[in-house]
């Protein structure tokens, strides 16, 4: 297996960043680790080493990110506006920084990818910029930022909380297209932490889009008619005449070449 790994200053965050790139071709993953994770999880919890096949074949191209989440959205205890200044000059360390070093030809795209904060931010990163982004698979992920920000909210929250932005964008901004012609996969699981309760806001009760996870699906096959699919291991739960059905899939392998079959 082609494996890279790189570290470099980023302008953005004026510090050294790092990141793994595992595979020579084939359609590029941007993957995000778990709350709190590091570039190298995905080696180390064993995805890397069950995606193997679509990796050494070519299919597949997985770019690991680091993540700063201690400094940002578990940092209970920061000052809330430098806490999320800090996620922004992550975000466009990601975008302007690392995107572009990475990229096989100028008009590849990426598939934004990860669990639970991870997928958060694949969710979050796509949303913001559909353009660099041919899809997203969120597993098990929250997208309101009260999660990390409690009831603080200023413009730079605002941006990065999908169940926030989503609901206000126009219905004729161009990005509503493109996520029309984009693959958007949420997946959950079964079990205590992926009960539908509501997402409550800590002192305005439940969020008005409705139930944490499954409230964004629902929010954007009304608002934006994209194509969707929402997975869990009993079946799809949630499926819309305009979305393509996806049947779950019994493991890490078996998941990814539905994946790739959905996407072409």
């Amino acid at each position: 297996m082609h494996i890279e790994y790189h570290k470099w200053w980023s302008q953005n965050l004026c510090r050294d960043m790092e990141y793994k790139v595992y595979g020579h071709d084939g359609q590029a993953f941007l993957a995000f680790a778990c709350q709190d994770g590091r570039f190298f999880d995905w080696e180390s919890y064993g995805m890397i080493g069950a995606l193997a096949p679509f990796i050494e074949s070519g299919r597949i191209r997985i770019i690991c990110v680091d993540s700063i989440d201690p400094e940002t959205w578990s940092n209970k205890g920061g000052d809330k506006r430098w806490r999320i200044e800090q996620q922004e000059r992550w975000f466009h360390y990601v975008v302007d920084e690392l995107l572009p070093n990475v990229r096989c030809n100028d008009s590849q795209m990426f598939f934004t990818i990860g669990c639970s904060m991870g997928g958060f931010h694949a969710a979050n990163f796509f949303f913001r910029r559909p353009d660099l982004f041919n899809g997203m698979l969120a597993l098990s992920g929250l997208y309101h930022a009260s999660y990390g920000f409690d009831d603080y909210t200023d413009d730079l929250v605002y941006a990065n909380s999908p169940q926030d932005f989503l609901p206000n964008m126009p219905s004729d901004h161009p990005w509503m297209q493109t996520y029309r012609q984009r693959r958007i996969i949420f997946c959950v699981g079964q079990g205590a932490w992926e009960d539908p309760a509501p997402l409550e806001h800590p002192h305005h009760g439940p969020h008005p889009q409705g139930e944490g996870r499954t409230g964004m699906v629902r929010l954007l096959g009304i608002r934006c008619r994209a194509r969707l699919a929402l997975l869990a291991p009993s079946g799809p739960v949630f499926h819309r005449k305009d979305t393509t059905r996806v049947e779950p899939a019994d493991g890490c392998r078996e998941g990814m070449d539905l994946l790739l079959t959905a996407i072409h």
